[in-house]
């Protein structure tokens, strides 16, 4: 399963072992378990915590952010 974020200000976050996704302008909340996801894309202006991040490195999750054209600007991945 791939996460993709394309709301704007749209917030990525870490509840035990799930993936949390807020937007509170919009209302949306959702999880996801990190077991199930194999890649974050980021399509426009968001924010992600720290412990998402860490979320994702340990489970050899990549983060890959686009741009509007959605091409790929940079990545964060596991170092394993």
């Amino acid at each position: 399963m791939q996460i993709v974020i394309n709301e704007f200000g749209t917030f990525l976050g870490k509840k035990e072992n799930l993936f949390e996704i807020k937007n509170a302008k919009k209302e949306i909340k959702e999880e996801y378990s990190a077991d199930k996801v194999e890649q974050i894309k980021i399509l426009c202006s968001s924010s992600v915590s720290s412990s998402a991040i860490k979320l994702a490195s340990e489970n050899n999750i990549d983060i890959v952010f686009l741009n509007y054209f959605g091409e790929p600007y940079a990545r964060s991945y596991p170092c394993k």
